[in-house]
């Protein structure tokens, strides 16, 4: 089974993130994003892509006019951005792309608005995606991140941070060995796991990273695992997410 990023991801970050203790505030550039990178590197995962995301409840709004105006006063703070617009029925949708060739990533900005009793509130969303992994261009990168998000949110945002490769051909049965290789270097304990003939899934729990999310039988966790071999000798694809996975996997 395949999990997406769109509108699904949306309606449960806004669930999980009520659920979300921060133990520790993003300080500089320092971000959890390059301490999953490190361990993909350690276990010779190759790093295909990556992503990082962060959210702010916004103001509330009673007509969709004042949802342009709000539009136009986000798009006078960041330049070079695409915006497009979606209304469906009661919900309204902004979405801005940048997309920059030299660096390999890709800017997205979307603000959503969603009814409630006496009008809509509105949810705003950064999010970016890179191929590969770039050392060299990394800190190039951590300074957009943190010019674009200091633009348009007036609290400093706690980041999703996703990265995704693919690890090489494994022999039938050494998928648990591996996943267990990869918690060991996360320093991450095993909270939940369904485990598959070629795949695995594993919710955990590491020091090393900064939020986590309260689970209802009091456990927390703040590191998800998904593991998947396309066959036998397949490619065996591994996607790690802080707190919650983002991507497909």
């Amino acid at each position: 089974m395949k999990y997406y990023r769109g509108i699904m991801l949306f309606i449960l970050c806004m669930f999980t993130l009520l659920f979300i203790n921060h133990t520790g505030e993003t300080k500089g550039n320092d971000y959890d994003l390059e301490r999953l990178v490190v361990a993909f590197q350690n276990q010779d995962i190759s790093i295909e892509n990556w992503n990082m995301y962060a959210r702010e409840e916004k103001v509330r709004l009673e007509t969709y006019d004042e949802f342009e105006a709000e539009v136009k006063r986000l798009a006078k703070k960041v330049e070079d951005f695409t915006w497009s617009f979606e209304r469906e029925e009661h919900m309204w949708k902004a979405i801005a792309v940048k997309h920059d060739q030299k660096l390999n990533i890709t800017e997205k900005i979307l603000l959503t608005a969603y009814p409630t009793k006496k009008n809509h509130q509105t949810y705003l969303i950064y999010d970016i995606e890179g191929e590969k992994w770039d050392h060299g261009q990394w800190s190039h990168v951590s300074d957009r991140i943190v010019d674009s998000s200091s633009k348009i949110f007036q609290k400093t945002p706690q980041f999703y941070s996703c990265v995704s490769g693919h690890a090489g051909d494994m022999m039938k049965g050494v998928l648990q060995t591996f996943s267990d290789n990869v918690l060991e270097e996360l320093g991450a304990q095993p909270v939940s796991r369904l485990i598959e003939d070629n795949f695995i899934s594993i919710s955990a729990y590491s020091k090393q990273f900064s939020q986590e999310i309260a689970l209802y039988d009091q456990d927390k966790m703040n590191l998800q695992v998904g593991i998947r071999q396309q066959g036998m000798g397949g490619v065996t694809t591994v996607t790690i997410g802080t707190p919650i996975i983002t991507l497909e996997y």
